[in-house]
């Protein structure tokens, strides 16, 4: 009985892990056709790319547009650094005093993404209806 009391809880459980080997491009090269794995990859990343457009259904959220990136004079800003973003029922209204010549930089954005928004401009105010 003083055998079993003595034993700690964790006694085995380094035995069994082994360390993560580090593999360099050559050695691996050796084993397989690396560029013709990587190619693979990218196909199939694109083929996800393609298919997450086709039959991925999100529900635009605020959060979404806020983060949507803007190139406007020869950089890239996000959504939220240009415009006051407001969340009404069933619609977000950008107020875009503050940088009114970047409106066509942000109307082109809006339109140019893949969650199929339809913004409305009225003076230096954008209304987004958000899609069901």
């Amino acid at each position: 009985m003083t055998c079993v009391l003595a034993k700690g809880k964790d006694r085995g459980k380094d035995k069994n892990k082994q360390k993560a080997q580090h593999i360099d491009y050559n050695e691996m090269e050796q084993v397989i056709d690396v560029d013709k794995l990587t190619s693979q990859f990218e196909k199939a990343i694109e083929i996800l790319k393609n298919n997450f457009v086709k039959y991925l259904s999100i529900r635009s959220t605020v959060g979404a547009i806020e983060e949507l990136s803007v190139k406007f004079e020869g950089k890239d800003y996000t959504l939220q650094e240009l415009a006051q973003i407001s969340r009404k029922p069933k619609l977000i209204v950008l107020n875009i005093s503050t940088f009114p010549q970047a409106i066509p930089d942000i109307l082109t954005s809006l339109t140019k993404n893949q969650m199929k928004l339809n913004p409305q401009q009225d003076g230096t105010t954008i209304y987004i209806p958000i899609p069901k």
